[in-house]
């Protein structure tokens, strides 16, 4: 079945029926209206007719016949097309959604679920001989890591211990013309790191020509975890067709069927590893992220329940103080060498990375929300404000109405940010995209000319986040 727009066929079927003018017109007041046609036997001639108590409507597209069924009409629109031909159904929904922001211009968050080594495709250059032995110990749920791909030794020098490589997902932000702040809104239970960045921007002949550099200004509460976890080795094997004790002494022969036959095969075993995780981390309610910062540490068992003794402490000023920068070495060149105040600076852009090592549970519970240093509205005798969009979603489905409609809602929410960043570009907090400033500069002969004209020396300007 076709999925474009279902239409009735629309001709302009004025010049046939009209019978020479005799015919009597009924016509819209609006300019370019199509007239319905009575003609003197009495028929009337339109394009379509469309009974608003009659949920059920028919037309022809690409000469086939098919039935539009208006489900429902309450909160969008819900529709099940069948094609008479054939049978075959389609469910459409269109869902306007309203989504509102208070005090802040959006968040952070990557929810806590199970970490799925599958969706990785991190074992598809394993020997076969491997996978089956991993598709066992997935079964099980007792496989964390492969040994050849996901373990290392030492640390870069700095530790004796295995340990496990990470894996990162992370978000850009694009620079607001004002200062910023991240509030951890019910922040507990990361299994993972959060790192917060800032950058700079490299400038060129076209101005700004994406990031020169990035600097590490945060890092969650964070200790080494130790842990015995399931691993997946490759294990050698030979059939010598001679049982021996371990004396060494010959004790039988004839045990093995194929003499001489030797291999390797995949063995899941438990070894220990070491990871760094902010699991235990919380922090006291209306706190902002910063250096130096407080927490609160409970210990916290498979489940992310706490259950340990409750402690209290402070952050280090600055990020040469925490494991973070002991045992990854490779990233102390990319850190912040002062203590970080917590303001993003206006014209900065920001990430925040999520790395995940632990390898059982990636993510965690709460958000990081953008707030906006504004006193007039966000200060402490402000009243607030309310950031307000409807996104529409479009959602279709061959089993049912309700998954069509899901998808549509989906589809909504999905949107938001890209409304929420429509918005505060035309409010004129936040920078259009570049390749919105592509498009302008495209359209503007001057901007052209200047771009033919302009030197090709590079300098790298900008600001950083460091306090």
């Amino acid at each position: 079945m076709s999925t474009r727009e279902y239409a009735r066929y629309e001709k302009d079927v004025t010049s046939k029926y009209s019978e020479g003018g005799f015919a009597h017109e009924i016509k819209a007041r609006s300019p370019g209206s199509i007239p319905v046609h009575v003609n003197s036997d009495g028929k009337i001639y339109a394009r379509g007719f469309v009974d608003v108590n009659d949920n059920l409507e028919f037309f022809v597209e690409d000469g086939r016949l098919f039935s539009k069924f208006i489900n429902n009409t309450i909160g969008g629109s819900d529709i099940t097309v069948i094609d008479v031909s054939d049978g075959s159904k389609e469910h459409r929904a269109w869902k306007p959604m309203d989504f509102s922001l208070y005090s802040n211009f959006g968040s952070f968050y990557y929810g806590r679920r199970e970490f799925d080594v599958r969706g990785l495709q991190k074992f598809r250059f394993e020997p076969s001989y491997m996978k089956s032995s991993i598709g066992n110990a997935i079964y099980q749920k007792k496989f964390v890591y492969s040994g050849s791909r996901d373990l290392y030794t030492g640390n870069n020098g700095v530790s004796s211990d295995l340990w496990t490589k990470t894996y990162k997902n992370q978000r850009w932000f694009k620079p607001y013309k004002v200062n910023m702040y991240l509030w951890p809104g019910g922040f507990t239970n990361c299994n993972d790191l959060v790192i917060v960045k800032t950058g700079e921007y490299g400038t060129g002949q076209n101005g700004k020509s994406g990031m020169a550099r990035e600097e590490v200004c945060w890092i969650s509460p964070h200790e080494v975890i130790k842990e015995n976890k399931f691993i997946v080795e490759s294990q050698f094997y030979h059939h010598s067709g001679e049982l021996k004790n371990s004396a060494g002494v010959v004790t039988g022969t004839g045990l093995f069927t194929y003499k001489g036959a030797s291999g390797y095969r995949g063995k899941a075993v438990e070894t220990g590893v070491a990871y760094l995780s902010s699991k235990n981390y919380y922090f006291p309610t209306g706190d902002v992220i910063s250096g130096d910062m407080n927490w609160i540490r409970q210990e916290t068992d498979a489940n992310g329940l706490k259950t340990g003794v409750i402690t209290q402490g402070r952050s280090p000023e600055f990020i040469s103080g925490t494991d973070f920068y002991k045992y990854y070495t490779d990233q102390q060149s990319k850190c912040s060498t002062t203590k970080w105040d917590g303001v993003m600076p206006a014209n900065t852009p920001f990430k925040i990375e999520v790395w995940n090592a632990n390898g059982t549970q990636e993510g965690f519970d709460g958000q990081f929300v953008l707030v906006p240093l504004i006193p007039e509205i966000t200060g402490l005798n402000a009243s607030g404000f309310i950031l307000s969009i409807t996104n529409t979603g479009y959602g279709v489905s061959d089993q049912s109405v309700e998954a069509a409609a899901n998808e549509a809602v989906f589809s909504a929410a999905r949107k938001q940010y890209l409304g929420f960043d429509k918005k505060l570009i035309e409010l004129g907090y936040a920078h259009q995209g570049r390749k919105f400033n592509k498009f302008i500069n495209l359209c503007d002969t001057e901007a052209k000319a200047k771009k033919i004209t302009a030197n090709w020396n590079v300098t790298i300007t900008g600001t950083t986040g460091s306090a």
